[in-house]
């Protein structure tokens, strides 16, 4: 029974074996559909992301746009200033003329925070700039300027460089009329730094990231002008130019008229995703960007934290199948304890009886010796002597020294006698 018992005690748990790989195949299942879940969930947050603020971004430029415009028209309509400018178109040499004109349009460009303020005449002649170092002004400016006096509204140019200026900027023509008849007196051309606030306004990120970025491109034959400055590369302001060709290149496919969400590489050759939009009003497309692998690293992240969890609830489940296990090998102890503790009092109790039953025969065996030595009998009333030498009937002697019970009975021949005596006794009686 013990060695069959020690054999069961070390037999190999194969149900909880069991138990536990399949907890743990569910658990590790479940991390890694929550893991491609959360994958899923963290590209879509991005893309969602970069949409959301692709259409920020444009908001603000049509909105800055919009602006740049009003404020142009306000000051088109301005009868002050229209006034100065006749009689300054009139009277170009007048110096009080120029002080009072340029008085204005000094304190015009600090409030609007403008780079320049040109004032032409109706013909493009120049009257006068805030900028004194200027005593021209290039073709692409005069084109302009007759294009707005033409039109008799405020137009705003493009981002461009011309001969005097090398940094990229904006200009905005004005038309100043009077207001009777409303026919032109000369033009104001303000000059826009987009550095000021053009440029910040695209290039910041409303939240932390260490590769996204947004950018303007236009498209210029076969080829998409970057319009602002990189975060990645410098200098790239009207200067960095790639082929349409690259049909991996988000800025490419904005300029190609494509809108939407997409996968490819930008000019670093690295993997982004891309959100690109044109922007309303304007010959411009946003792309709003981010590395594909600081996307990874946010999945990652959550990788590295799922894994720790699964690995957790892993341990965890073995250690309830382990604990579960121990708590069996102790019941089946304790039985096995309490199975040896009652086999040890049986033996016990079978010792002791073992013991009285030798006790008994011996003392059975004592007797049988003291009947089986020689007993002095009386020859004539059969009386036995005793150790100490008393004289005892033979059933009484074999009574106190055995077991035995005697229950009195007569013999046929004794019966055989007594009768004959019954019988004389009678025939003598009569």
């Amino acid at each position: 029974m013990n060695a069959a018992s020690n054999a069961r005690s070390y037999d190999i748990p194969y149900k909880l074996i069991l138990v536990f790989l399949l907890l743990a195949f569910g658990i590790g299942l479940a991390g890694y559909v929550y893991y491609t879940h959360q994958k899923t969930t963290i590209i879509a947050e991005k893309q969602n992301e970069l949409s959301a603020i692709a259409d920020l971004k444009i908001a603000q430029i049509k909105y800055w746009r919009e602006e740049q415009i009003k404020d142009a028209q306000m000051f088109s309509e301005n009868f002050l200033i229209a006034e100065l400018v006749r009689q300054l178109a009139e009277n170009p040499e007048a110096r009080s003329l120029q002080d009072e004109v340029f008085s204005i349009v000094q304190s015009m460009k600090k409030r609007y925070d403008y780079a320049n303020i040109i004032v032409l005449d109706a013909k493009g002649k120049l009257l006068l700039s805030t900028d004194k170092e200027k005593r021209q002004i290039a073709a692409d400016t005069f084109t302009a300027a007759m294009q707005a006096v033409s039109a008799n509204k405020a137009l705003l140019s493009d981002l461009h460089r011309d001969g005097e200026i090398v940094k990229p900027h904006m200009e905005i023509y004005v038309p100043i009329t009077g207001q009777k008849d409303g026919r032109p007196y000369g033009i104001l051309v303000m000059l826009i730094d987009p550095y000021q606030f053009l440029y910040p306004l695209i290039q910041n990120w409303p939240t932390p990231s260490p590769s996204a970025e947004t950018l303007i491109v236009r498209r210029e034959g076969d080829d998409v002008l970057f319009l602002n400055e990189l975060r990645h590369k410098k200098d790239t302001a009207l200067s960095l130019r790639l082929p349409l060709t690259q049909e991996q290149l988000p800025s490419a496919m904005a300029a190609l008229g494509k809108e939407g969400i997409f996968e490819g590489l930008d000019y670093r050759k690295v993997p982004v995703v891309a959100a690109a939009k044109k922007i309303p009003g304007s010959p411009w497309f946003l792309v709003s960007k981010i590395d594909e692998e600081e996307i990874h690293a946010v999945s990652r992240k959550r990788t590295t934290l799922i894994s720790l969890i699964v690995i957790v609830l892993i341990l965890a489940s073995g250690s309830s199948v382990g604990l579960l296990w121990w708590q069996q090998r102790v019941r089946y102890y304790r039985k096995q304890l309490d199975a040896e503790v009652q086999f040890s009092e049986e033996l016990q109790k079978t010792s002791l009886e073992r013991e009285r039953l030798l006790l008994e025969l011996q003392e059975a065996l004592a007797n049988v010796k003291t009947l089986s030595e020689m007993l002095p009998i009386c020859s004539y009333c059969k009386k036995v002597r005793d150790d100490k030498g008393y004289w005892d009937q033979v059933d009484s002697y074999i009574s106190k020294h055995t077991d035995t019970v005697f229950s009195h009975s007569i013999c046929p021949e004794c019966a055989e006698k007594a009768l004959k005596e019954i019988e004389e006794y009678k025939k003598k009686s009569r």
